[in-house]
């Protein structure tokens, strides 16, 4: 410790203090994360602490070799990451897509979020159908007819939310017929005519694949019922 004189006054350096520790990392194992692929046909997860460890990990998991050249961004808005410091700002179990070569990220389609509804919808029937098809199309209660039609349009057609697949997993069975149903024409004044033909036509495809879903799960209950008869 040294000392100097100024103006008849001492001065006392303060001796060199220790950096803080850093704080500690609430999750030591590391982010879980979830790999897609550009077309969002491959879906695998991992747990990375820093953002290397994401991209090692995840073209391990996608098949993707270590030489390849990758661009890492969010699934859900295409924002792209770039370094550590924003990958521990993002939340456990975001989204990441690889892109390779000339990919480029694309919001997901209504296509494909419309087959992903499907799937779901096939899944409920089957769960609600399980030893009693009673309930399985239950009846809308509320208005009907036209109006019914145009209240169910109307919410659909708001924001683009037909192009969502939550909406679409709300809608029973008697919401579908009012949609394919309704008179078009009667609709064009109100909505696009384009906005009209792809609800309806969403609705038709989802309405036979609960007819399908439904008709394949009396099936079973037939053969369920039948092999407990041979017990």
């Amino acid at each position: 410790m040294t000392s100097s004189s100024t103006s008849g006054s001492e001065n006392w350096d303060e001796p060199d203090m220790p950096p803080p520790p850093p704080p500690p990392n609430p999750n030591p194992k590391g982010k879980p994360c979830n790999v897609w692929n550009c077309r969002r046909s491959v879906r695998k997860s991992c747990v990375a602490a820093s953002f290397a460890a994401l991209t090692a990990k995840g073209k391990s998991k996608m098949g993707i070799a270590d030489e390849k050249a990758v661009r890492v961004v969010l699934e859900a808005d295409g924002t792209e990451v770039e370094d550590d410091d924003y990958f521990q700002c993002l939340e456990d179990f975001s989204t990441f897509m690889f892109l390779i070569d000339q990919e480029e990220w694309s919001p997901q389609s209504s296509t494909a979020m419309f087959s992903e509804f499907l799937n779901r919808r096939t899944s409920q029937v089957a769960d609600s159908a399980i030893g009693d098809t009673s309930d399985a199309t239950d009846s809308a209660g509320g208005p009907s007819g036209d109006h019914r039609a145009e209240q169910l349009f109307s919410q659909l057609s708001t924001d683009g939310a037909y192009k969502q697949l939550l909406p679409w997993l709300l809608l029973r069975p008697a919401d579908l017929e009012e949609i394919v149903n309704a008179d078009p024409e009667a609709l064009y004044a109100r909505y696009s005519r384009q906005v009209v033909d792809e609800i309806q036509e969403m609705s038709s495809k989802a309405l036979n694949d609960y007819s399908s879903a439904q008709k394949a799960v009396e099936l079973l209950n037939l053969y369920d019922k039948a092999a407990r008869k041979q017990v």
